[in-house]
């Protein structure tokens, strides 16, 4: 196990994951269509500074393991009213290298954002094992060798 691996303890199943608005940059059309991989489940926003301090390191995870195994997953909850626009999100995706699954969510619910945090932050970022399990929750910025190392731990117990 690498150094930088954080303990990963089963936090049961991931909350629902409920109706959004739209997905872009993917086929899929429900979250269930991701199960059996290692998921980044990050709730995040374009106007927010500290999610995009993130963008390199989630294109790095992406870059580096994402494929059959593993998949990151946007979950656009906007804070502020010039953020609920899908063209901005995808202007704004695109402008930053954010490749991956991106779930848009209506502003006025933001239902996933406040369905799976009792404590809402943007950015926030869940590990969840192929079983659908939480196994990491970081909020903010930074512990970025942690998740790496988190993201390939899961994957390699998933192929265990």
């Amino acid at each position: 196990m690498h150094p930088d691996t954080p303990d990963l303890p089963n936090r049961g199943p991931h909350p629902e994951f409920l109706e959004v608005q739209e997905w872009i940059q993917t086929n899929a059309t429900e979250f269930d269509e991701f199960d059996g991989k290692v998921l980044a489940v990050q709730f995040w926003t374009f106007g927010c500074h500290n999610c995009q301090a993130t963008y390199p390191h989630m294109r790095d995870l992406h870059e580096k393991y994402a494929g059959e195994d593993f998949e990151v997953i946007g979950v656009h909850a906007p804070e502020f009213d010039f953020e609920d626009d899908v063209d901005a999100v995808r202007q704004a995706a695109e402008e930053n290298g954010l490749v991956w699954p991106i779930a848009i969510e209506f502003e006025e619910t933001k239902a996933n954002f406040r369905s799976w945090q009792e404590r809402r932050f943007w950015p926030r970022l869940f590990l969840i094992d192929a079983d659908g399990n939480v196994r990491y929750d970081h909020i903010g910025e930074g512990a970025y060798a942690e998740i790496d190392a988190a993201v390939g731990a899961l994957i390699d117990e998933k192929n265990a």
